[in-house]
């Protein structure tokens, strides 16, 4: 379960709620309608929807200290999100539609983290 954290910050929380967002489709939450990516209608129409993820990362960039979304991948598309939490926090995932997700701590050079036996340090 993600909770706000100790000093107040809910940032995990949000971090949470945007990648359930990027992997949306748009439309489809009973709450808010503007909130995912086309995802169907990209395939259909062979268009690779970095519009709306620009959308999505305007609507959440406030929650955060820093927050990028960037693509690494047009097959499959495959976007990478960056943020950095205001308690100085930095996490990395790539967003793949239809897989599940992992944040990974990153160092201040922007490598990931590694627990000393080659696997990267996963939060969450």
């Amino acid at each position: 379960m993600v909770e706000t954290d100790e000093a107040g910050f809910d940032d995990y929380v949000w971090a949470t709620t945007l990648i359930q967002t990027l992997k949306l489709n748009l439309n489809e939450s009973p709450f808010f309608g503007n909130y995912g990516i086309p995802a169907q209608q990209s395939v259909v129409q062979q268009v690779i929807p970095d519009y709306y993820v620009s959308i999505t990362q305007s609507q959440f960039s406030g929650y955060f200290s820093n927050l990028a979304i960037t693509r690494v991948s047009a097959d499959p598309p495959t976007w990478r999100v960056n943020v950095t939490m205001h308690n100085g926090v930095a996490l990395q995932m790539d967003i793949l539609d239809g897989e599940g997700y992992n944040w990974y701590a990153i160092d201040g050079n922007g490598h990931t983290g590694d627990n000393g036996g080659g696997q990267p340090i996963i939060v969450g």
